[in-house]
C-alpha cells in the first residue's frame, strides 16, 4: 500500500522523530553515517522508528530508537 504512510527507508536522510542523534563510533570517535530506519509503525500495536548506523572505517554498526 503506496499509501500507508510508513517512513522505513534505506540511505537518504534520517526521518527524526525527536532530535537528530548520530552516534559516535566507540572505536575512532568519528561520527557514524546513517545507512537506513525501520518504521515500528509497519508491525501491529508498535511505535517509533529505529536508525540504523555504520563507521565503514572500523566495521562497527549501531542503532538507535526514538518515539514519540
Amino acid at each position: 500500500d503506496g499509501g500507508s504512510g510508513s517512513a522505513s527507508q534505506i540511505g537518504g536522510q534520517p526521518n527524526w522523530v525527536q532530535d537528530a542523534q548520530y552516534p559516535k563510533c566507540p572505536d575512532c570517535g568519528q561520527s557514524m553515517h546513517f545507512l537506513a530506519q525501520l518504521d515500528n509503525g509497519d508491525f501491529p500495536s508498535h511505535e517509533g522508528i529505529h536508525y540504523v548506523f555504520l563507521c565503514a572505517d572500523c566495521r562497527v554498526t549501531a542503532t538507535n530508537y526514538q518515539q514519540s
